[in-house]
Order: C-alpha cells, then sequence, then structure tokens
C-alpha cells in the first residue's frame, strides 16, 4: 500500500450527496486537503467554498497529486464508469488508495480491486 495518510494528505472526494457531503466535511475538519467532485457541480462548489477545497468539474481534472480518492456512489456500475470510462484510474498516481465507498457488489468490487492493483493504485 501507499504511505498513509495523514492530516495534510489530498484526497479526491467523489459523489456529495447524503452520505458523501458530511464525510467530506469531517475530512477537511480534520486537516485533510480535498478536491471535490458531483454530478452536480454546484454541491461540490459550494462544499469547496465551505471546507476551503478545491471544486472541479469531473473527474477528468481528478487524479494526478492525489494520495486517495473516495467514492461515495449509488452503485458498481456508477464506479466502474467513473473509475474506468471517465478515465480516473488512469490518472492516479502509482501508490495512491482508491476506497470505494458505495453501495456496491462485492464480487464487482474485488474485481476492480484486482484491476486496479496491477497498475499501482491501491
Amino acid at each position: 500500500m501507499g504511505k498513509p495518510l495523514t492530516p495534510g494528505s489530498l484526497i479526491g472526494f467523489v459523489g456529495l450527496g447524503n452520505m458523501g457531503h458530511p464525510m467530506a466535511m469531517r475530512l477537511a475538519a480534520a486537516g485533510y486537503r480535498l478536491h471535490l467532485v458531483d454530478a452536480r457541480p454546484l454541491v461540490a462548489q459550494e462544499l469547496a467554498a465551505e471546507t476551503g477545497g478545491v471544486a472541479l468539474a469531473s473527474v477528468a481534472e481528478l487524479g494526478a497529486g492525489v494520495d486517495a480518492v473516495i467514492l461515495m456512489l449509488p452503485d458498481g456500475k456508477t464506479v466502474q464508469k467513473v473509475v474506468v470510462e471517465q478515465g480516473l484510474a488512469s490518472r492516479m498516481p502509482h501508490g495512491s488508495l482508491l476506497i470505494d465507498m458505495g453501495s456496491c457488489e462485492p464480487g464487482g468490487t474485488a474485481i476492480l480491486g484486482l484491476n486496479l492493483k496491477a497498475t499501482g493504485i491501491d
């Protein structure tokens, strides 16, 4: 696994709904730097203004330089779309960490994890 996450680490957070929003707030309060992405750009912008984070328009802008990315998405299909189709995995640095916290089918998550591990993402 990559370096430990400590306050000051840069975390990308994708999905700022009912569960993701309070999680991102707590990470910011604990001293983590946040890059925020949501399907509703205004939500990311408002949270960035409140927390000192950076709102990004899409996952295409996320990845480079992050220590970790947390996904709080509704299902495995959406995770696959963000990570593979929208290219998040190809932008994440070697040794970074992807944390999938969504409501996903465990088998699909395990396969995605193995595929990411082969590219140097934990």
